[in-house]
């Protein structure tokens, strides 16, 4: 979860000492059976309605007439990303994230042009005008980008559904939901290795104090987890597309960006609050102090974000460490070999018992390494007044799970979802339950999986527990329905459409089974190497989803805006509501910018409207972000329309070398030759 970080040398050869020299402390019953009963169904998540008449987020300076493809990408594409060679991969029998430890190496970021802090926070604000339309004229070289995978094109009745709007309908903005604020880490401007921590530090301290204040500040653990997700290495300096794209990713409206340095023995930090759908910068402060008085600078820094009036919590005064345990723990969040991190925060918790912190992050160091006894030894040691005690009775009832005492963690996780009812408790509570030999009485398996997607319908995983659990209590019809649901919600997901392909082959329905099973073959090879083997038909076990306390919610909801847009402007095409259509595919672009299906169906609307230079510039966009068959031969007809006869062959013979079979493209290739 956590990982390497940018730092120079010197700190690299003092990790492995845990002595940092500093000032002392200063002390239920069953629910039915039958899906007509039970909710979970997939919802829409209209855009809010944007300022000014018939605005094109994201698309009017893509396709303008004196806007060049190019100098658009070299605006989205603003920093240098090096080899992804240097980026280690994932590993195929780990999570979903890169490893905690062993990424020492991993720098690839961090060797970019260095730049003074205003010209990144500019970069950083004119890439985000381009996202939100602001007119923004400047160009900026140098490019190289973050690659961000297309959305795959999935047959529509995976897709969430959609209500149809007609030409004259306005989209009704969704309530308001609370503006969250996300802390990105510092940049060591002068990458001195003595300091390499504060980075990290300034952020984690910065944070707190916002949440202190009642800021919806973005934790550190979601902070990572959105690293993780995007496949990037938690180094200081990222892309303005990464920060943009994490910013989306954790469903923040604000995200705080910041410098410092040690200028004559005094620390100096440069913050800058940016918003996301703006690009404007709300607030600029800089502060300065001695680094012994780092929590008192950072707190003024705090008091300038927060809202007026706002004062910290009681509990997050009454935990702060000491600087010196502070340091310690920072250091031991961003080790690179478990030993050295259980030996900085060893010592943060030397120095300051009762940093119930550091003990949190220790579970995280053994629970990646498979130690689940000392995992739960250590955060047992929680006491229940903490601030930290119910994130620790948590990770008790997980090293519980872990250890297969499985009375004990559905006591703990009973406890937990009794106090409050949380998605996750309650879906760990139906894991449990599945595991272990479960009764009425304690509530069966399915019980707890709906009540966990009541809670949150737009989890997959849920949906998926629920429907998994039901084909593994024999009930085909309630299995076939929500792992309807699961694949509706994540069409990539290869178990998904396994167990639904043999549950549709127990009800009689072979060719959608056959089709389902390609699919879940097609999207992870394990289903491939099993159906080689004897008994590959049969539907693995220990395929239901543990989660951890911590979850990204608004990146699903995020997805499910972008297919649900797309496709009702595939059907607004079809009816030839074009405004409408362009509206749908502006809120698709707005959240994800390199969609090749997107800018492919906005090519073809411009086509049919005679705007010939807008759909070529539309279907380069398409074929940059995903070279498709069907991208080629719409390119090849925009130039045939524009009587570029020799650009047109060209597109034609680029699909042919794709589908030599393509019908389209000999079509096309026949009407050229034909002219």
């Amino acid at each position: 979860m956590d990982g390497a970080v940018d730092a120079a040398r010197p700190a690299r050869v003092h990790q492995g000492r845990a002595d940092v020299a500093a000032q002392p402390d200063a002390g239920a019953p069953r629910s039915s059976a039958r899906p007509r009963n039970l909710s979970g169904q997939p919802r829409d998540f209209p855009l809010p309605a944007r300022h000014g008449q018939y605005r094109r987020p994201g698309v009017d300076l893509l396709h303008r007439a004196r806007a060049g493809v190019a100098s658009v990408v070299r605006l989205l594409r603003r920093c240098v990303h090096e080899a992804d060679g240097d980026v280690q991969r994932r590993r195929p029998h780990r999570g979903g994230g890169m490893p905690r430890h062993r990424r020492g190496d991993v720098c690839a970021e961090s060797r970019a042009r260095e730049r003074p802090g205003a010209l990144r926070v500019k970069s950083l604000i004119l890439a985000i005008a381009v996202v939100v339309n602001l007119n923004v004229g400047a160009e900026l070289a140098q490019p190289a980008a973050m690659a961000q995978g297309g959305a795959s094109s999935v047959p529509t009745h995976w897709l969430a559904p959609t209500r149809q709007a007609g030409a004259d309908q306005r989209v009704r903005p969704e309530p308001a939901a609370p503006s969250r604020v996300l802390v990105m880490p510092f940049e060591n401007v002068k990458r001195e290795g003595r300091i390499f921590w504060l980075g990290e530090g300034a952020a984690v301290l910065l944070t707190d104090d916002l949440l202190a204040r009642g800021v919806n500040a973005i934790t550190r653990r979601e902070r990572q987890q959105a690293f993780e997700r995007l496949q990037v290495p938690p180094v200081a300096t990222l892309t303005n597309a990464t920060v943009i794209r994490i910013g989306q990713i954790v469903g923040a409206a604000q995200v705080v960006v910041g410098d410092l340095q040690i200028e004559n023995d005094t620390l100096v930090l440069h913050t800058r609050s940016i918003a996301l759908d703006t690009g404007k910068v709300q607030v600029d402060v800089a502060e300065r102090g001695p680094l012994s008085d780092l929590f008192a600078t950072v707190d003024r820094i705090a008091v300038r974000l927060a809202p007026a009036g706002a004062v910290p919590s009681a509990d997050v005064v009454r935990q702060q460490p000491s600087l010196a345990a502070f340091e310690n723990f920072i250091k031991g969040l961003l080790a690179e070999t478990p030993f050295t991190a259980i030996e900085y925060l060893n010592a943060a918790l030397k120095l300051q018992p009762t940093f119930d912190r550091a003990r949190l992050a220790l579970w995280d160091v053994y629970d990646e390494q498979g130690d689940h006894e000392e995992a739960l030894a250590v955060v047992a040691q929680v006491p229940a007044d903490s601030p930290y005690a119910r994130r620790a009775r948590f990770l008790v009832g997980l090293s519980q799970l872990y250890l297969k005492k499985y009375d004990d963690a559905y006591s703990t996780f009973k406890a937990l979802a009794d106090a409050q009812a949380t998605p996750t408790a309650l879906n760990n509570l139906g894991i449990i339950q599945l595991r272990r030999s479960a009764t009425p009485q304690t509530g069966l398996p399915t019980y707890y999986f709906t009540k966990a997607a009541d809670l949150d319908p737009d989890d997959p995983d849920y949906v998926f527990n629920l429907g998994y659990a039901y084909w593994l209590d024999r009930d085909t019809q309630a299995a076939i329905y929500w792992l309807r649901e699961a694949v509706r919600r994540n069409p990539a997901d290869g178990d998904a459409h396994f167990v639904l392909g043999t549950a549709l082959a127990a009800a009689g329905n072979g060719v959608e089974a056959a089709r389902e099973k390609e699919l879940a073959k097609r999207l992870s090879a394990t289903y491939e190497e099993r159906e080689k083997r004897p008994g590959g038909d049969a539907v693995p076990k220990g395929l239901e989803r543990l989660k951890d306390e911590t979850e990204l919610p608004h990146a699903r909801r995020l997805e499910t805006k972008v297919t649900s847009s797309l496709d009702s402007a595939r059907r607004q095409f079809e009816q030839e509501n074009d405004r409408v259509a362009v509206d749908e595919l502006n809120r698709a672009l707005y959240l994800s910018p390199y969609l090749g299906d997107a800018h492919l169906l906005l090519g073809r609307i411009h086509l049919r409207n005679g705007r010939l230079r807008d759909a070529i510039d539309a279907f380069k966009i398409a074929l940059w972000s995903a070279e498709t068959v069907d991208a080629h031969i719409a390119l090849g007809e925009a130039y045939r329309q524009a009587k570029e006869f020799d650009a047109a062959r060209v597109e034609v013979q680029r699909a042919l070398a794709l589908d030599p079979a393509s019908p389209e493209a000999k079509q096309l290739l026949a009407r050229l030759d034909a002219r």
